[in-house]
């Protein structure tokens, strides 16, 4: 059994991704543009810890995303997902893919809830490489998890 995030898998079902139904946004128009992503990533790195959970967040959208995916579990829905679909829960042993993975907030999520390995899959360089430092942070090997391009 293989599962995916629920950002994802609501997007290749035609619904709205779960981020654009919260309240307020978690990207700026500014972090998108190579400019603005340069700039917030000028400042120094930060760690956050929630449990278990200890990740770099290098500015003030990826502090508010580690809140949102890891600290408030906005990803898990336990009753049922949008549209009747069914709950969304971690259960042990599970095995995960992470597609979009970003900077790996789900992933640390997910094994921290005693999912047995996620498989990580990042487009952009520079979210890959700080997404396997953040795995290797958590103690993390190739076994449990792996983030690919």
């Amino acid at each position: 059994q293989v599962g995916f995030s629920p950002l994802h898998s609501a997007s290749v079902r035609g619904l709205r991704p779960l981020h654009a139904m919260a309240k307020g946004s978690l990207h700026n128009l500014a972090a998108r543009s190579p400019a603005g992503r340069k700039a917030q990533n000028a400042g120094a790195s930060k760690v956050l810890r929630h449990g278990s959970i200890k990740v770099k967040a290098t500015n003030p959208q990826e502090a508010n995303r580690f809140k949102w995916v890891v600290q408030d579990q906005k990803y898990i829905r336990r009753k049922a997902t949008p549209r009747g679909g069914p709950p969304f829960v971690i259960e042990a042993g599970e095995r995960w893919l992470d597609v979009g993975a970003n900077v790996g907030f789900f992933a640390l999520s997910a094994l921290a809830q005693g999912a047995a390995s996620v498989t990580c899959i990042e487009a952009e360089k520079g979210n890959l490489s700080r997404l396997r430092s953040n795995l290797k942070l958590n103690g993390h090997g190739a076994r449990r998890a792996r983030g690919l391009r």
